[in-house]
């Protein structure tokens, strides 16, 4: 007899128009389920419905029920060369996700098998749990399953942001088992703002940086979150890896305009870019091994199909040795401000300028 998955809920159902929140949401639901269940697969917007209805009827080997993961989206034209087979692309850059179906094929991935869900949602898989990310719900004709878990994450209005910035900023870092005192709080939605990814971003990387302290100071956030709201080491870096000079400049003197003394943030800034271009290194290693494009290039907040294609042209194009000699040149920047070669600030420009001109 197979290992059975818990009796429910057996299907999770999170959407809306706010991406993180529903990323979290799955993040949460996924790290909740794994000590129950085993690893979970993942599927993209492109998934082969065979290839879903399989792995959902297949008991997981180890025992203890099979944890499946679909993360949908509107879907976009594939990068050039690349290939989508029905074992999932796997190749350079390729999507990762299992499935056959072409990106360009219009809607949603629920709208286009809608029929699948409504079979499945009918008599649900006892082996299994499915957990479903969706743009939008609920589906002309189509109802969750009784007991299902369904949540609504839609983008709350720029006011509402505002207010609900630090209790999100505080709940992010809870679910990374750390806290943040209120000063520090303050001081960190001062800089960021209230953009969900972007305050996810800055979470991340001060969980990181603590390591095993328990609590996150004002201290830590004056180190490595960068700037004022227009600007941060991210957007910076972003600028850099797409080549655009102009606005990484632009990036850079807003960085240097909310930071007091220019030369002050010389040390810190370059710090923060390092951290970045590990980052960038990180995504192209994932997108290189084939880890499904939602998942590896979830830290970058891409919204539309057009702007994920030139992002993955331009990673891509700085995979291998353009990276190593932006790694080069970090270094080098670091050993000319400490020997006083150059000043702080132009060492940094400098460093901005020739990152943005990779490849």
């Amino acid at each position: 007899m197979s290992a059975r998955a818990p009796e429910s809920p057996r299907v999770y159902v999170f959407h809306g128009s706010d991406a993180g929140a529903v990323d979290e949401a799955v993040r949460r639901t996924v790290e909740s389920l794994r000590p129950a269940l085993g690893p979970p697969v993942r599927f993209g917007p492109d998934a082969d419905p065979a290839s879903l209805h399989e792995e959902l009827y297949t008991p997981f080997l180890g025992g203890g029920g099979k944890l499946v993961v679909l993360r949908d989206g509107r879907g976009g034209a594939s990068a050039p060369g690349e290939k989508s087979p029905a074992g999932g692309g796997t190749g350079e850059f390729g999507d990762g996700a299992r499935g056959g179906e072409s990106r360009a094929e219009t809607g949603s991935w629920a709208v286009r098998h809608k029929d699948f869900l409504r079979d499945y949602f009918k008599a649900p898989s006892a082996d299994a749990v499915l957990v479903l990310a969706l743009p939008r719900w609920p589906l002309a004709g189509l109802a969750a399953p009784e007991g299902a878990v369904v949540r609504g994450f839609d983008a709350p209005k720029e006011a509402e942001r505002e207010q609900q910035a630090p209790g999100l900023a505080a709940s992010l870092f809870a679910a990374r088992h750390k806290r943040i005192g209120p000063e520090a709080l303050r001081a960190l939605v001062d800089r960021i703002g209230s953009d969900r990814g972007l305050l996810t971003e800055a979470v991340e990387t001060l969980a990181l940086h603590a390591g095993s302290r328990a609590e996150v100071t004002e201290e830590d956030v004056a180190a490595l979150v960068q700037g004022t709201r227009p600007g941060n080491a991210f957007h910076l870096t972003r600028a850099c890896v797409m080549g655009e000079t102009k606005r990484a400049l632009e990036e850079l003197g807003r960085l240097r305009g909310g930071s007091g003394r220019p030369d002050e943030i010389g040390p810190k800034l370059l710090g923060a870019i390092a951290w970045q271009y590990r980052e960038v290194a990180r995504t192209c290693d994932a997108l290189a091994t084939g880890t499904p494009r939602f998942e590896a290039l979830r830290r970058w907040y891409v919204r539309k199909p057009a702007e994920e294609e030139r992002l993955i042209r331009r990673l891509r194009a700085l995979y291998g040795r353009p990276l190593a000699r932006a790694r080069h040149w970090i270094l080098e920047t670091d050993l000319a401000m400490k020997t006083s070669r150059l000043s702080p600030r132009v060492a940094v420009e400098t460093l901005v300028m020739r990152l943005a001109a990779l490849p």
